[in-house]
């Protein structure tokens, strides 16, 4: 998803580090013994990533995405001095709200599901869901109303409440705009760390 945001980055003189989040793609999860995860654990550990790489300083700007979007707004909060910028996308807040602990008890109940019955329906609804019901090949065919995660107003009233620049609202796009509509992503992203 990131390939074409760091190819942008780069290219405007900045350097990365992107990395899988505890449990995800080549990341082991947490051992079946250990307390649930919370995001600011998760913060956390995302500080001790930055720091194990040599990071000195203050952050330029930390950019995420669903969950990477909500940390990224969380990571400033619990230290305020290390960051300079935050792009958060397509994420519902600094926090889960209520109506995404029903949707996670759902999706942990079919994964489990999944696992038992060796099945991948978990799958295919997460891609319905980030892509629009249809082909995955064609993402850019997705709406915004498709991304179930958070609606425009909400994410308009976030950043009312934040007191940040604004929303930037990209028509067309699912769940994963860097990814869905990268040339767009792009500049907006670009635009706003060069201000």
């Amino acid at each position: 998803m990131w390939d074409g945001t760091v190819k942008a980055l780069h290219e405007a003189g900045y350097s990365t580090l992107r990395f899988d989040h505890i449990g995800h793609a080549r990341s082991p999860p947490p051992q079946p013994e250990q307390e649930p995860l919370h995001m600011d654990d998760i913060a956390r550990h995302m500080r001790e990533i930055i720091a194990a790489r040599g990071c000195q300083g203050a952050l330029y700007a930390i950019i995420g995405c669903s969950i990477g979007g909500i940390l990224a707004l969380r990571y400033p909060m619990i230290f305020p001095d290390e960051v300079n910028r935050v792009i958060s996308i397509c994420a519902p807040g600094a926090k889960a709200p209520g109506k995404a602990h029903t949707l996670w008890s759902q999706r942990i109940q079919q994964f489990r599901e999944d696992v038992a019955n060796g099945t991948n329906n978990i799958h295919h609804a997460t891609v319905d869901r980030w892509f629009g019901e249809g082909d995955a090949n064609e993402p850019t065919k997705a709406e915004c109303s498709a991304d179930t995660a958070s609606s425009v107003e909400e994410l308009q009233g976030i950043a009312r409440e934040i007191g940040t620049r604004g929303a930037v609202v990209m028509e067309g796009a699912g769940h994963l705009p860097p990814m869905q509509q990268k040339d767009e992503f792009n500049k907006v992203m670009l635009d706003f760390l060069q201000e």
